[in-house]
């Protein structure tokens, strides 16, 4: 589910990364999904969330995207992909913050997996993504889009 849509139109309607300030709803909505993925049918592989910072500078500052990590965990799901921008941030004008990226990956270690995203445009930028924030994988958005989907081949 994603959790970090920028759009004013879910901000305003209380939903996407507001979500991480209401701590309880947000855990209610993940324990149903740890809940209906041990009882569907359906051949259902691993679960997750995409979240940034926060909504804003302050939500960044009190790591309220640490502790919507820590709910996951707690409740059974497989990542946690983190957009390292809060969603006021303008993602052309303002580099992400791996450094948050690190954070999350160190203080679940191996209980959780993390997914980094933001500012990745190369296999180069994947890798050093990796190397500096231990995440343990990539999302990549704009970047494939920007590279027309070569940074997914292996030759480019």
């Amino acid at each position: 589910i994603n959790f970090g849509c920028p759009s004013s139109t879910v901000i305003k309607a209380g939903l996407g990364p507001v979500l991480l300030n209401r701590p309880r709803v947000l855990q209610e909505v993940l324990e149903e999904m740890a809940e209906w993925r041990a009882r569907t049918r359906l051949p259902v592989g691993v679960i997750g969330i995409k979240i940034r910072l926060g909504v804003n500078a302050d939500d960044e500052y009190r790591e309220v995207y640490l502790r919507a990590i820590d709910i996951a965990r707690k409740v059974g799901l497989d990542y946690v992909a983190l957009h390292a921008r809060h969603a006021r941030d303008d993602s052309k004008a303002t580099k992400a913050r791996w450094a948050h990226i690190r954070r999350a990956k160190d203080k679940v270690g191996d209980r959780l997996k993390i997914l980094g995203n933001g500012d990745v445009y190369t296999r180069d930028d994947a890798r050093a993504m990796m190397e500096q924030t231990r995440c343990d994988g990539v999302l990549v958005a704009r970047g494939s889009i920007r590279t027309a989907g070569l940074i997914f081949d292996p030759a480019w």
